[in-house]
């Protein structure tokens, strides 16, 4: 943790593992000396409080002041805390069985499993700069048998599944605000989601993290139906029917929507191209806001799948030592594609919009979903499977 010098800007008490104290410059003086560049140390290796980010100031309630001795020198591990947590589930189970008369029996399942994993802030902040985890998954299936007659029998079978998983951070549920932080109103007003940013300092416990600046929302839909006929004849076994699958992969997932900023010793460094352990201080260059970051944007797609496939099998014992199997099935499994249209994806056949200014004929470039084609895959509308074998027993 920053100590209480290191938080006014004072390190001329901040040291390596050899014991030396670590020069903090400024970035300010940075001039060409021969064939390199340097700059001069703050005076007293102090940074002018005149100097301090307002982003940077606001920040030191984040973290607790130190708690325990640290390492020699450098002062590192010197706070101790514990983080944990812990995860609730609950499940349900319901089945039916009900046979309606003589022919029909219906049976059906209703499930449902809900839990939850939840974290403890070690930095405990005002606000948990951890995101818990929840998980609902629900399963139901209905099915029925009938027996036509002796020689005709028929199964149906109808199944839906269904999985939410959301992780969605405590500052973004709670509603932090991170204008309180110092940032600008333009700042805020761009981001996706409004959460805790995450602040890497080498050498310093992060403030905020990907679990306090990332989300994941999934939604994930399996519907299944099927139907099959055995019909016995003579010296015949056949059995024909079809199966239909959809899932719908409704998946999101951002991370740094609140942004994610780094600092390192290279903004501070006497010589900012030649970086050693003498030189340059991560805590002072986050003082100064000298570091880069990243903040990200992402779009929640409804991708889509679905599988058609009917067959015709005959089991075919000519005698009682020869049984002929044929059967045919087709099947199409379909690529995945967003319900939308919102998919993109890269055509090396595509003709370039400028092909007919320039008067070439240039190819290559991004190809946007339609109504005509919703992804870059060939469907094979032929797969067809025969097969045929004679086991003789």
């Amino acid at each position: 943790m920053p100590t209480a010098l290191q938080r006014a800007g004072d390190f001329s008490q901040t040291f390596n593992a050899a014991g030396l104290m670590v020069a903090a410059a400024d970035a300010l003086t940075t001039r060409l000396d021969g064939s390199t560049y340097i700059r001069d140390v703050f005076p007293g290796n102090r940074v002018p409080a005149s100097r301090f980010s307002k982003i940077a100031s606001n920040h030191f309630p984040v973290w607790p002041m130190p708690n325990a001795a640290g390492a020699p020198f450098t002062n590192l591990n010197n706070f101790s805390t514990f983080g944990g947590g812990g995860t609730n589930e609950h499940q349900y189970v319901t089945k039916l069985d009900h046979n309606m008369n003589s022919r029909w029996k219906f049976y059906g399942t209703l499930a449902q499993i809900r839990g939850n994993s939840f974290s403890h802030d070690p930095l405990q902040y005002k606000v948990n700069l951890t995101r818990p985890n929840e998980n609902r998954l629900y399963n139901a299936t209905v099915a029925a048998n009938a027996v036509f007659s002796p020689g005709l029998v028929a199964e149906f079978h109808s199944g839906f599944a269904r999985r939410v998983s959301d992780s969605i951070p405590y500052a973004v549920q709670q509603g932090f605000d991170l204008r309180t932080l110092g940032f600008h109103q333009a700042y805020y007003d761009a981001l996706q989601y409004k959460g805790f940013p995450g602040m890497d300092i080498t050498g310093v416990a992060s403030a905020g993290s990907q679990a306090s600046h990332s989300l994941i929302l999934a939604t994930l839909n399996s519907c299944s139906q099927r139907g099959s006929f055995t019909w016995i004849k003579g010296s015949h076994s056949i059995k024909f029917g079809a199966d239909y699958r959809v899932q719908h992969l409704n998946q999101f997932q951002s991370n740094f929507f609140g942004g994610q900023f780094s600092f390192g010793n290279q903004m501070t460094a006497v010589n900012p191209q030649r970086l050693d352990a003498n030189s340059g201080v991560p805590m002072a260059s986050f003082l100064l806001g000298y570091g880069g970051g990243t903040v990200s944007k992402s779009e929640r797609l409804a991708n889509q799948r679905r599988y058609p496939c009917t067959f015709f099998q005959d089991d075919w014992k000519i005698s009682r030592k020869l049984t002929l199997n044929l059967g045919v099935e087709y099947g199409l499994e379909y690529p995945i594609n967003e319900r939308y249209s919102r998919k993109m994806w890269f055509d090396p056949d595509a003709q370039l919009p400028i092909s007919q200014q320039v008067g070439l004929d240039l190819r290559g470039g991004y190809r946007f979903a339609d109504n005509k084609i919703r992804s870059p895959y060939d469907l094979f509308r032929r797969q067809v499977s025969p097969r045929s074998d004679s086991p003789i027993s």
